[in-house]
């Protein structure tokens, strides 16, 4: 009989799954575009969850969804987690799918099949076990906690003359026989022959979800009985080695009559099906990852809303009198903040750079585009000047809701550019990972560095009790460090910081999710 007849005898779907689309098995991708590094998560569908740290350094640690990953020594392609799992680091252009994506699988959809138990190298058992009877074999899952996802069944098949008619479905566990609801029916192309054959049997799609510590039934459901179609059986209780961890198949089978709905425990010699389970285990399921990061208009990141980033055009200085001027109206909170408050979130310098230089407030006002600064003393025709605002009492003039990201400066320069990557929660503090090397400046002291930087954990503000820098990373030890999950941000103030040539850096504000 040809393999086409055959298979329409059989009753069975000719459907040939293929693997997951390439897009869809990604969860995480680490693209290399000059000097830095873009992290884009995926949801199962190929679609983008987030990016996030959009400017990675090359100091050899990423970080993504509640994991940190450090570059493998002699291996700059390719980052490994405590775990001992790995990201590679694929080309800036790389695109979801192609065959240089080099990700991390995760998940079922990313996980190669393996065999997770199976018996078919035990000792044969009777060989005319034939289909007359509807057969089902249990197994039972391991422990893994995410569950696992089946792709296949392989059973043991032969035909010698008439092909019986059956299909293979997977079911639940009803108090020691299979339940009457089918999890879903595995096909196969591949045609019976004389001679016993491992034959396989797919899942539709990406599989089917199994939970752990579960027995489950392989069922094969015969319409058209035959005496000539047979399914192997062995005499050994055993399973072939390299199982999963808590992976079993029972001792025996149970059967029925076609269409009947009482099962009948066969013996439990010479009893078990010839079968082996394929799949692969679930991940664990992925932390929430913290919130996505995008650029305010002048670069600076900001965390989702409800924020804004106006760019200060310029700042005039005549006299007492210092004009700062805003890309988009702006106007005082005055439900919480008052004039002299915002004069305080501000500090002017006028020529020189350290605390010599730092102008006396006297007074704040707000009009459109412009916030107006009384200074203490006049300076002298031709000063330079230089702003910084820390976040609070400015807000959008046309939405309440929407706050002034703090930490602009201005400057004729030079000035230094680096800026922060990440702020992220520690056992003792925050750090502040820049995209470029810093260093102090001794003339500042220890009290003027600390004072220069405001942690909040939670919108509560902590001066740090102590400050280092090692190479890209600030550490900021407070009095209550931050837990899972609080939301931090930073705001500096310019002045003891320098970048690795001594030109210092301007002011910033940075917003990140906790430890």
């Amino acid at each position: 009989m040809k393999a086409a007849a055959i298979i329409a005898a059989l009753g069975i779907a000719l459907i040939v799954t293929m693997g997951p689309d390439p897009a869809s098995a990604q969860t995480t991708v680490v693209r290399e575009c000059g000097d830095h590094y873009v992290v884009t998560r995926y949801n199962s569908d190929g679609t983008v969850k987030g990016v996030w740290n959009k400017q990675l350094s090359a100091a050899g640690t990423i970080y993504t969804a509640g994991k940190t990953w450090k570059l493998v020594e002699g291996n700059p392609d390719r980052f490994v987690s405590d775990g001992g799992a790995q990201l590679q680091v694929v080309a800036c252009d790389a695109t979801p799918g192609s065959s240089t994506r080099g990700v991390q699988q995760q998940g079922a959809q990313g996980a190669q099949a393996t065999t997770l138990v199976g018996n078919t190298g035990q000792t044969a058992g009777l060989a005319d076990v034939d289909v007359r009877f509807d057969h089902a074999q249990a197994f039972t899952t391991g422990s893994n906690s995410s569950g696992y996802t089946l792709t296949s069944v392989e059973l043991n098949l032969r035909n010698t003359g008439t092909l019986a008619t059956f299909i293979v479905t997977l079911h639940a566990d009803s108090s020691g026989t299979p339940s009457t609801t089918s999890l879903g029916t595995l096909t196969t192309t591949t045609a019976l022959t004389s001679n016993y054959g491992l034959v396989q049997f797919d899942a539709a799609g990406t599989g089917i979800s199994l939970d752990a510590s579960t027995t489950y039934w392989v069922v094969v459901d015969v319409s058209a009985i035959s005496a000539d179609t047979d399914i192997q059986t062995t005499t050994s209780d055993d399973q072939d080695s390299g199982a999963a961890t808590g992976w079993s198949i029972a001792n025996d089978r149970i059967a029925r009559a076609p269409g009947a709905t009482d099962w009948s425990t066969i013996g439990t010699d010479q009893s078990a099906v010839h079968i082996r389970i394929k799949g692969s285990a679930k991940t664990q399921t992925p932390q929430t990852p913290p919130p996505v990061f995008t650029s305010g208009d002048d670069g600076r990141r900001v965390a989702p809303g409800p924020w804004i980033s106006p760019r200060v055009n310029r700042a005039d200085l005549s006299g007492t009198t210092v004009t700062v001027s805003m890309d988009k109206a702006v106007r005082l909170d005055e439900a919480n903040y008052t004039l002299a408050q915002l004069a305080d979130k501000f500090t002017v310098w006028v020529n020189e750079v350290n605390q010599t230089g730092r102008q006396t407030i006297e007074s704040a006002s707000v009009s459109g585009y412009r916030v107006t600064l009384k200074l203490g003393s006049s300076a002298p025709p031709g000063a330079r000047v230089w702003v910084n605002y820390s976040r609070g009492p400015l807000l959008d003039a046309t939405t309440s809701e929407k706050r002034v990201v703090g930490g602009f400066s201005l400057s004729p320069g030079p000035w230094a550019t680096p800026r922060p990557n990440r702020v992220y929660g520690t056992a003792t503090g925050v750090v502040v990972s820049m995209d470029k090397p810093v260093q102090l400046d001794s003339d500042y002291s220890d009290s003027q560095i600390k004072a220069a930087f405001t942690v909040r954990v939670n919108g509560t503000a902590h001066e740090p009790t102590g400050v280092t820098v090692s190479g890209r990373d600030i550490s900021l030890t407070i009095d209550d460090p931050p837990a899972d999950g609080d939301k931090l941000d930073v705001d500096y103030t310019k002045g003891p910081l320098l970048d690795s040539t001594g030109m210092r850096i301007l002011g910033f504000a940075y917003f990140g999710a906790g430890r």
